[in-house]
């Protein structure tokens, strides 16, 4: 059985590497308060 070898380079992605995280840690703290208040509003009170 005969195994490929992939050849990657590590500096091709480095050059235009994104932060894609930021945007959905954004939406979250943007909208947990509505979120408690929806599904927990009890919770919300406190």
């Amino acid at each position: 059985m005969i195994m490929p070898l992939v050849l990657e380079k590590p500096d091709v992605y480095k050059v235009n590497q994104l932060n894609q995280d930021n945007l959905w840690k954004k939406i979250i703290a943007d909208l947990f308060e509505d979120f408690l208040l929806f599904f927990l509003p009890e919770l919300h009170a406190e």
